[in-house]
């Protein structure tokens, strides 16, 4: 039984961790706004959807007309170097700052880019503001990933 034990600890040293923080190149200007979701038509909710996207060339800018990106568009980004991630969520209440974390999953071997936020939420029962939203665009420049690499987009607040 002490051999097995001793084999067992033995290995521990040598794997990675399961999350390895990776820099980030260029953390992007966000942009959001501030919406009242519990007065919209389901026609208006689907102009805000939740969306990331691997941007690894112009060609790979997606076509859909309620996403603005042409700001990025516009920027001077080497996509033989690097690689834009742009995520699309829909935080509850104000947003009062935001912490991004790039990192890849070695358990699950795949990038993942974290988006955090320091949130105002308002009390569903007292106020009238309860269904204020804030529709947020995080984007950040990193280096290179192959388009064969999957990267998952997550959010806390």
């Amino acid at each position: 039984m002490a051999i097995v034990g001793l084999l067992f600890s033995c290995n521990k040293e040598s794997e990675p961790p399961l999350y390895l923080v990776i820099p980030i190149v260029n953390e992007l200007e966000p942009q959001s706004k501030i919406i009242n979701w519990g007065e919209m038509t389901a026609e208006e909710k689907r102009q805000y959807p939740l969306r990331g996207f691997v941007i690894n060339s112009y060609e790979d800018f997606p076509n859909e007309e309620n996403l603005e990106m042409k700001d990025l568009q516009l920027l001077d980004i080497d996509f033989s170097k690097y690689t834009l991630l742009v995520q699309y969520k829909r935080i509850p209440g104000i947003i009062k700052s935001h912490h991004y974390c790039w990192m890849f999953d070695n358990g699950m071997e795949r990038y993942e880019f974290q988006a955090s936020f320091n949130i105002v939420r308002f009390d569903a029962d007292n106020d009238p503001n309860e269904d204020l939203f804030t529709y947020y665009r995080a984007a950040i420049i990193v280096n290179k990933i192959m388009p064969d690499k999957e990267v998952v987009f997550t959010t806390s607040y």
